[in-house]
């Protein structure tokens, strides 16, 4: 369970910078000069690339397994979000978001995959997702507003630098807090830790395909629209976020 406890805390951290940037990227851009279309863009672009990284992911930890991407996912988003504190243009805002979406798109997939192999059986790998959407939903709820009192006490650029600083240090964390232990030979075997990555065939009649895989997890729906037309603060903005998180 210890594992399970990182798993949560990366995860919370991961999820926690990328909604406490929703309520203060809009103005952010719009203070480099961006167009109210090029600011869609740039927050759809996280998107975009979000799913070809999702789908590398998904081949690359059943290959190498989970913790090296999600150490290298936390620090490399850490990284690059402190770069985004520095950027002087809206393209050059674009570019860090695109690397951005890239890069985190291999943390969820590597602590789902990992939270599913640490359960023993169906109800306890049932319980740790429930508890990923507990945190996911948490993370979501709280953020917004801490993003914005961030900036609102410290300016742009150090609210960047301090929410990039926290994804490095969790990153180094986890070199040390995920235990991994990979066993080739259990996802072939079909034994108690197969269930963890593959049902087993369903009854006749059951309605399932074969070997149909587990869900990984339901992601939170994400709000895309463009807030900064509003005439709201930022501290208003953000309990906007709040409260639309509560309803999703």
């Amino acid at each position: 369970m210890r594992t399970a406890v990182w798993l949560y805390l990366f995860m919370f951290v991961a999820i926690f910078d990328l909604h406490a940037q929703y309520p203060i990227l809009s103005p952010f851009a719009l203070s480099l000069g961006a167009a109210p279309s090029f600011i869609g863009l740039i927050l759809g672009v996280y998107s975009i690339t979000h799913l070809p990284g999702n789908l590398l992911a998904g081949y690359g930890v059943d290959k190498y397994g989970s913790k090296v991407f999600i150490i290298c996912s936390l620090i490399v988003a850490g990284i690059v979000l402190i770069f985004q504190s520095r950027v002087t243009g809206p393209w050059h805002l674009l570019i860090i978001r695109s690397i951005s979406g890239f890069v985190l798109a291999f943390l969820s997939p590597a602590c789902l995959s990992l939270l599913a192999r640490i359960a023993k059986d169906r109800i306890q790998q049932s319980k740790l997702m429930a508890g990923n959407g507990m945190v996911h939903t948490l993370a979501s709820v709280v953020s917004p507003a801490a993003g914005a009192y961030l900036v609102a006490k410290l300016g742009f650029t150090t609210a960047f630098t301090v929410l990039g600083w926290g994804l490095v240090i969790t990153g180094t964390l986890a070199i040390f807090g995920v235990k991994e232990h990979r066993s080739p030979a259990a996802g072939a075997a079909g034994g108690s830790h197969g269930c963890a990555v593959r049902c087993r065939r369903p009854a006749a009649g059951a309605g399932e395909p074969d070997g149909g895989l587990l869900p990984s997890g339901a992601g939170a729906p994400v709000i895309p629209w463009l807030f900064f037309p509003l005439p709201l603060r930022f501290i208003v903005l953000a309990k906007a976020f709040c409260f639309l998180s509560c309803l999703c």
